[in-house]
């Protein structure tokens, strides 16, 4: 398939400054407080936005983005927890402006944390529009709004993925590829997509996205060019 949706990027340098913040993060995320019940934490899927990322990414890294002129906006954990095989439902990344409405993020970076079997799929949505939103109050906007910056529209059953969605929509598939480890990669995030994990090592998953100020990076082809002096 072409390369379209995507970029592997050469960045030799880890996302987060050491392990304790991350192992903090680790914590922050399975004890959020929806998730308190002990028999919830037993399998968990869960996905957590930070906003203070320069006390999170590793200086190294920052350093990078200040050379290329971009300022990281939020840094998303997404996780699984006793769950050694999951697909997530088929979505488009978004972000809930507290004076209303939604915007899709052009571009993310992403690098897995633990060592995992990661399949992307990219699709063409044929026009269809997402059936639904992650909805956030103002209120609770106000409280969390590094939640309300990693929300998502879904496309059909905002479960789990199912193919008889892609195939009842019409859904084509444009782009697959499987991540490689300690390896950044550029995802166009605006398009529904679907992630696919497997992980090896454990029965966890841990994986780190970064989103950028979007006047820095306002539309994809702006990603690819931000980025293109690291491409692989």
């Amino acid at each position: 398939m072409n390369q379209f949706c995507h970029q592997k990027l050469n960045i030799p340098i880890p996302p987060i400054v050491d392990q304790s913040v991350l192992d903090e993060m680790v914590d922050r995320k399975f004890n959020y407080p929806k998730n308190k019940d002990p028999e919830t934490k037993k399998h968990q899927i869960c996905c957590f936005g930070f906003t203070d990322v320069k006390n999170i990414l590793n200086p190294e890294l920052i350093n990078v983005f200040e050379q290329i002129r971009v300022r990281p906006k939020v840094l998303c954990m997404f996780g699984l927890q006793n769950y050694p095989n999951y697909r997530t439902a088929v979505h488009s990344d978004i972000y809930h402006k507290i004076d209303g409405g939604w915007n899709f993020w052009p571009a993310s970076l992403n690098y897995e944390i633990t060592v995992s079997d990661v399949d992307w799929y990219f699709y063409d949505p044929k026009n269809n529009p997402p059936e639904t939103y992650d909805s956030y109050s103002k209120e609770r906007l106000l409280q969390e709004y590094d939640q309300s910056l990693i929300s998502g529209a879904r496309y059909g059953n905002p479960g789990e993925f199912d193919q008889t969605v892609i195939d009842s929509l019409g859904f084509e598939l444009i782009e697959k590829y499987s991540v490689e480890a300690d390896t950044y990669y550029l995802n166009k995030v605006s398009i529904p997509h679907s992630i696919d994990s497997r992980c090896k090592s454990s029965d966890s998953r841990i994986s780190i996205q970064i989103k950028f100020n979007t006047q820095d990076i306002p539309t994809w082809e702006s990603a690819l060019k931000v980025f293109d002096s690291f491409k692989s």
